[in-house]
């Protein structure tokens, strides 16, 4: 079964949230003021495309043989050419 896509308001939430816990607070903003620099619907908007174009972290799938772990990856790639694509 499928999980539940959120809702926007539930995105919205999870938006306030992060940018809160590093010191942003979006409610000192005009809730929709197409006159002002920023609003909350611009910034919550600007937000919600933002993570919609993240890929989801599922949709990665790790090679090991083609990327085998190398401990200092910067002087590898020097020395050898080879850029991991």
């Amino acid at each position: 079964m499928a999980p539940t896509p959120p809702t926007e308001a539930e995105i919205d939430t999870f938006i306030t949230t992060r940018l809160r816990m590093i010191g942003i607070d979006l409610s000192v903003l005009p809730e929709n003021d197409p006159s002002a620099p920023a609003d909350r619907a611009r910034a919550l908007a600007a937000c919600r495309s933002a993570l919609a174009d993240v890929a989801p972290v599922t949709a990665y799938r790790l090679d090991a043989q083609r990327y085998a772990p190398i401990l200092y990856p910067a002087p590898h790639s020097e020395w050898t050419g080879f850029s991991g694509e």
